[in-house]
């Protein structure tokens, strides 16, 4: 039987490579901790609840590795992608 795709479904972007200068602190603030999970973990499981979504796909900065790598382990069927020096080209990506 062949599932046939549904066309209202959407690719979801989530930009994270940012350094969060602005936030301040020792860590950008997608990784900082709300309770046990980072922001980043947050926002994901909000698209991954929502079954309207085909495609899920983050970018981050490659600085970020050893924020990004456990958060990559938990969530295989997401695509990572190394980000872009500004958010215009880690959209491009």
């Amino acid at each position: 039987m062949n599932k046939k795709k549904n066309n209202n479904l959407l690719a979801v972007i989530i930009l994270a490579s940012g350094i969060g200068k602005r936030f301040g602190g020792g860590m950008p603030k997608q990784y900082k901790k709300i309770g046990s999970k980072s922001i980043l973990e947050i926002s994901i499981n909000s698209f991954i609840i929502n079954n309207n979504n085909n495609d899920i796909y983050v970018t981050y900065n490659k600085l970020h590795e050893i924020y990004i790598k456990p958060i990559k382990k938990k969530n295989s069927t997401i695509n990572f992608l190394l980000g872009g020096n500004n958010r215009q080209l880690s959209a491009l990506k």
